[in-house]
């Protein structure tokens, strides 16, 4: 990535190791909350299920939306740690 790029993060790979795990444990503990509050049922109703999803997509963003003004980020550079972690294997 290039300092244009707007995926791009000037940081020390350190510190982007360090998020990415952050930015992991909010997308489980979002996870873990969607569930506690819904587990998963099989025999939901299509629309049970889709609010059941949608439920957990709000939640979700609720953290990233946290984790994008704590380190002042876009979500595009949210998006972009997210992807160079995953490649990386952080």
């Amino acid at each position: 990535m290039y300092k244009d790029d707007p995926y791009y993060i000037d940081l020390p790979i350190d510190k982007k190791k360090e998020m990415y795990k952050e930015l992991i444990a909010l997308d489980n503990k979002a996870r873990e909350e969607r569930l506690e509050k819904h587990p998963v049922d099989i025999t939901a109703s299509d629309s049970v299920k889709l609010e059941q999803i949608t439920e957990g997509t709000l939640i979700q963003h609720k953290y990233r939306e946290e984790f994008t003004q704590k380190y002042n980020l876009t979500y595009e550079q949210v998006a972009g740690l997210q992807s160079e972690g995953y490649k990386e294997g952080w």
